[in-house]
Formats: C-alpha cells, sequence, structure tokens
C-alpha cells in the first residue's frame, strides 16, 4: 500500500470516528432535554393541583378541570387523604396497614407513607407508578378503600372537584 493511500484510509477512519463522536453527543443532548421537558411537565402538574386543591374546597362548589397528561403518563391516581392518618408530632404520617390495593406501589406508598408521603400518582402505560411528591391534605374519595385513577383521554386528565369546605370530593370525569 503505498503511502497516499494509507492517508485516505486514515481520514475515512478519522472521518467516522468524527461523526461517531457529533451522533453520540446529539443523542447525549436531546435525552437530557427530553428529561428536563418532563420534568417541567410533572412539576406544572404539581403547581396546578396545589393551586386547585386550594381554591375548590369552598362547600358546594362544583369544578371540572382538565390536566395535562404530564410526560405521557396512562393515568392519575389520588388517594384519599384520611387513609393517611393524623401526622405525629415530628410529621410523620403512620399511613393505612390494612390497604390493599391493585397498585402495589400505591399500597406501599400508603402503608408506609414516605418523607414528605404522597397521595398523587402517576401510572405510565406500563404499569409503572410515580408518586408526585404532593400531599393533598384536601383530597376525598367517594369510595376510601381504594384510589381513584383518572384515565387520560386526549392528552389530558378531566377531574371533577367537589368542595366540601375543609375538603374536595374528587370525582373521574374522563367520560
Amino acid at each position: 500500500m503505498r503511502r497516499g493511500q494509507f492517508q485516505h484510509v486514515f481520514t475515512f477512519i478519522m472521518m467516522i470516528v468524527i461523526a461517531g463522536v457529533v451522533l453520540l453527543l446529539g443523542y447525549m443532548f436531546i435525552s437530557r432535554i427530553l428529561g428536563t421537558q418532563c420534568e417541567a411537565e410533572r412539576m406544572n402538574l404539581i403547581t396546578e393541583l396545589r393551586k386547585d386543591l386550594r381554591s375548590y374546597s369552598s362547600y358546594g362548589s362544583i369544578h371540572v378541570v382538565e390536566f395535562p397528561a404530564a410526560c405521557g403518563a396512562a393515568e392519575l391516581c389520588f388517594v384519599d387523604a384520611a387513609s393517611f392518618g393524623k401526622p405525629d408530632a415530628n410529621g410523620i404520617y403512620p399511613g393505612d396497614a390494612g390497604a390493599s390495593y391493585a397498585n402495589k406501589a400505591i399500597e406501599n406508598e400508603a402503608k408506609n407513607p414516605s418523607t414528605p408521603p404522597s397521595n398523587i400518582f402517576l401510572v405510565d402505560d406500563k404499569g409503572s407508578t410515580a408518586p408526585l411528591q404532593l400531599f393533598g391534605e384536601k383530597i376525598e374519595l367517594a369510595d376510601r378503600t381504594q384510589p381513584l385513577c383518572v384515565k387520560a383521554a386526549g392528552g389530558s386528565f378531566r377531574v371533577g372537584f367537589e368542595g366540601k369546605g375543609l375538603t374536595v370530593l374528587l370525582t373521574d370525569k374522563s367520560s
């Protein structure tokens, strides 16, 4: 092989290496942006839920609120705040030792609440459950023995808020 041919092979190999590095860096950059976007959607959902739980607790008020399906979630699940019990002097919730839910991640949080506890969860289409790290102390459900899971329809969750004074009765308005 002559010297000129060797330079062409070396140049070609370097071009492949540089293209590979550029593709890898581009992939990492886009992945980071998408992760940040998902986190921003999640924080927006938490902010909206917190605001609406405070705003719609007036006795007799009825509202239907639409929340965007953050991070492509399939379900938004709520657990009645009363099932967590009253916090002790250290702010630790005792949980509901008798809780038995179909979704084991929600059941584990209800039995042994984290600090801070979470009674609002996002469930993706594969069944993976993530707590929103938000405890809605005003959440009341008609059936306190099971979580209320609202399915996403058209990229959003439709939740009914009925003010009960100190609490807000939540209902599924997706249909």
